[in-house]
């Protein structure tokens, strides 16, 4: 068994788990970042989190296309240029860990480097 509680930036330093901001301690689960900032998650049974089960995820805000310019009309160029436009990604969910709670592997950074390459996180 096992849990994921999202904590404070000072809780996360120092894997503190007596007030989180939420708690989640049915698995497998499923957290929508919908916004910008920091978040930090760490397990709070035992020594876990001291044991490297913790997790910073920073969001940015997601990009759009940009904003018309509010200019005087002007004559048309002869030959003005079509404008293109930026496509847009759909959301992608990644599933942290595994079925029975999340998997601290022995070397962490090269585990993690393997996962999120290729990925873009925004």
């Amino acid at each position: 068994m096992d849990d994921v509680a999202k904590v404070t930036k000072a809780a996360y330093d120092s894997c503190n788990s007596t007030s989180p901001i939420s708690r989640w301690t049915n698995g497998p689960a499923t957290i929508s970042l919908n916004l910008s900032g920091e978040h930090f998650f760490i397990s709070t049974f035992d020594r876990r989190c001291s044991l490297g089960e913790k997790l910073a995820i920073n969001v940015s805000a997601a990009s759009g296309p940009a904003p018309a310019p509010t200019t005087t009309p002007t004559p048309p160029a002869a030959s003005a240029p079509t404008p293109t436009t930026t496509p847009t990604r759909s959301p992608v969910t990644y599933t942290v860990g595994d079925g029975v709670g999340w998997n601290v592997l022995v070397n962490t950074t090269q585990a993690y480097e393997l996962w999120a390459a290729n990925k873009t996180f925004m």
